[in-house]
């Protein structure tokens, strides 16, 4: 697959497709419904995972549309087949990669547990994000914990080297900080 330059359709509007990823219960939906203000990806309060498919979600800004590709956790079964589903979700927006990966991490999670092994994560985010997937995959630790800072050192010591670094805290109404990470998505869009 080649990298396709970002796609305007006839009213120049741009496209972004975005991925997020990341371990079961660690904020994907919600950091969806907070970029959007609305509440459209299930999200639970009890310990049950509610994403168990891959699905897109569709938000227009202005005169940009971005599409949210909410995943299961990786650490979860219901994640092996994230790579086909997200494949045909590009199909429809003529894509052979997506535009960027957010990998979330909840803060208040001090083990990651199940861990993918490293050379998988990196397979997987070549696969997904093409052969500059290190500029368009940003980490994102989700909360205000004085460990926060700490986790994000070990996070990039172990899968992310290199890579763009974005904490955030989450506020439904109006998106507070996720908007702080699509904007670092869209700057590593435009320069491309």
């Amino acid at each position: 697959m080649s990298w396709l330059k970002f796609s305007r359709s006839s009213n120049s509007e741009q496209i972004y497709i975005i991925l997020i990823l990341g371990l079961a219960g660690d904020g994907k939906s919600t950091f969806i419904n907070a970029a959007t203000g609305k509440q459209q990806a299930a999200t639970s309060k009890n310990l049950k995972p509610c994403t168990t498919s891959v699905k897109d979600f569709v938000y227009k800004r202005s005169s940009s549309k971005f599409v949210f590709i909410d995943t299961p956790g990786l650490d979860l079964d219901e994640g092996k087949d994230v790579d086909t589903s997200v494949e045909r979700i590009l199909a429809r927006y003529k894509r052979s990669y997506v535009d960027a990966i957010i990998y979330l991490h909840q803060s208040t999670r001090k083990v990651i547990t199940r861990p993918p092994e490293p050379s998988s994560v990196v397979t997987k985010f070549q696969t997904l994000c093409g052969p500059d997937w290190q500029s368009r995959t940003i980490l994102a630790v989700m909360g205000g914990t004085a460990d926060t800072a700490r986790l994000q050192a070990a996070l990039q010591a172990i899968y992310f080297s290199g890579m763009k670094v974005a904490p955030f805290t989450i506020s439904v109404q109006g998106g507070g900080d996720a908007w702080n990470v699509l904007n670092q998505v869209i700057t590593v869009k435009e320069t491309i």
